[in-house]
């Protein structure tokens, strides 16, 4: 029996996140999220492996949806989202993947065909999650950003959500994501205090013994204002939304942010997302809508 149930699925950096939904009221199906660690940069079938097993747990409670399987994956880039091709290289995650054809190898894994699976950017798809029921709903130009392992970018414009590409664009003689993604944290830390940490959610945890932390996410709201200030010109917006795991630590530097961007005369909204997770696993299951 087909249920027209679809399994959404968020793979980012560290984790997985699948769930099915229903497509008729954009909803996730109660009892099907799965949420699992991901080593990225274990061998390609390792991570293969990993995701499929996430991706099939969503599927328990549901049996009668095998039949009928139709996946949309949100997933950062660079990748070929309509071949399948991964072209990570270099981000600290998923190395092992550069140049090969996921989808046709977790199809492959999953006993369906590739055309089963479809593919976007997860910038776009957590941007269609919150416009649609979420931080950006009503607003009819909204810049988005996911910042986490990566920097994610959508703009919605004339009622079309479009990937803005900006992570690898020229910024303070780097590239924006080496300034704005969670590896900035953690080497900024290392030179400030000789201590290597995993990852922003390890130096939040340290902030009430360390208060130096916090003007580190000082200097971060300079960065992201400095970088809205560029992009703004060519993606004007209503809206700004914030989403991604550095978003959950907004309390210390959207104040701080807002300030900085009232100084550059930018007189916009900031707002964090409200969706979490949830968008992009909507927004991804939408493809097949």
């Amino acid at each position: 029996m087909n249920t027209g149930l679809i399994a959404g699925v968020d793979i980012g950096g560290t984790h997985i996140t699948a769930s099915l939904v229903d497509p008729h009221t954009g909803s996730i199906v109660p009892g099907t999220l799965i949420r699992r660690a991901v080593q990225s940069q274990e061998a390609a079938s390792v991570v293969i492996h990993a995701w499929a097993l996430a991706i099939e747990a969503a599927y328990i409670h549901h049996p009668e949806a095998n039949s009928h399987r139709r996946i949309g994956i949100a997933m950062p880039g660079p990748v070929d989202y309509e071949q399948g091709i991964c072209y990570i290289k270099d981000q600290g995650k998923y190395d092992q993947l550069y140049g090969l054809n996921i989808k046709e190898m977790l199809a492959a894994r999953l006993g369906i065909l590739p055309e089963h699976i479809r593919m976007m950017n997860d910038a776009l798809c957590f941007l269609k999650g919150e416009i649609a029921g979420g931080a950006a709903r009503g607003c009819k130009s909204v810049l988005g950003l996911t910042l986490g392992t990566g920097l994610g970018s959508a703009w919605f414009h004339h009622n079309k959500v479009v990937d803005a590409d900006l992570w690898r664009m020229p910024f303070k003689g780097l590239i924006a994501e080496d300034l704005l993604a969670s590896r900035w944290f953690v080497q900024r830390y290392a030179l400030q205090s000789g201590l290597e940490l995993a990852n922003t959610k390890a130096l939040v945890e340290k902030l009430p013994e360390d208060p130096a932390i916090g003007e580190i996410f000082g200097e971060f709201a300079g960065h992201l204002a400095d970088f809205l200030e560029t992009v703004l010109p060519s993606h004007p917006a209503d809206v700004v939304v914030i989403g991604g795991n550095i978003a959950k630590s907004y309390r210390l530097f959207l104040p701080a942010l807002e300030i900085a961007l009232q100084q550059r005369n930018i007189n916009l909204p900031v707002r964090i997302a409200t969706l979490g997770e949830d968008a992009h696993i909507v927004g991804a299951a939408a493809n097949w809508a």
